[in-house]
């Protein structure tokens, strides 16, 4: 795979383990987007990316990698979050996203349902 996907790959994991908004928003190209036109979060920039990222986080999403898979176009965190509120439909769920990654910066990133999508997306 490439060098610069592997580094991407290190440094988003240790941005998501530590909460690092700051190091996550390095990781992003200027016009990054997130999200579908029909349905939100939609994001474009990256001061949109950090904004969605930081109000999930301040209404108490936990977001925890346990792995990334590396491909030819990017990578998938797998994560798991967790709702830290009262409601009981959303206590915790597999997130699948993947980040498209283009001279060494997350130019995409899309939610996927299912891993084999999410795989799909970054050519493995």
């Amino acid at each position: 795979m490439s060098p610069q996907v592997d580094r991407v790959a290190t440094l988003l994991r240790a941005a998501f383990e530590t909460g690092d908004l700051t190091s996550f928003g390095a990781l992003l190209a200027d016009d990054v987007w997130w999200g579908d036109d029909d349905r939100p979060p939609r994001c474009r920039g990256r001061s949109d990316v950090l904004a969605t990222f930081s109000r999930l986080v301040g209404q108490g999403v936990q977001t925890t990698v346990t792995d990334i898979a590396v491909g030819p176009f990017g990578l998938v965190a797998i994560m798991q979050a967790r709702w830290l509120d009262t409601r009981d439909t959303r206590k915790e769920s597999a997130l699948y996203h993947a980040y498209l990654i283009r001279g060494g910066l997350i130019t995409q990133i899309s939610r996927y349902d299912a891993l084999d999508a999410a795989l799909e997306a970054i050519g493995v």
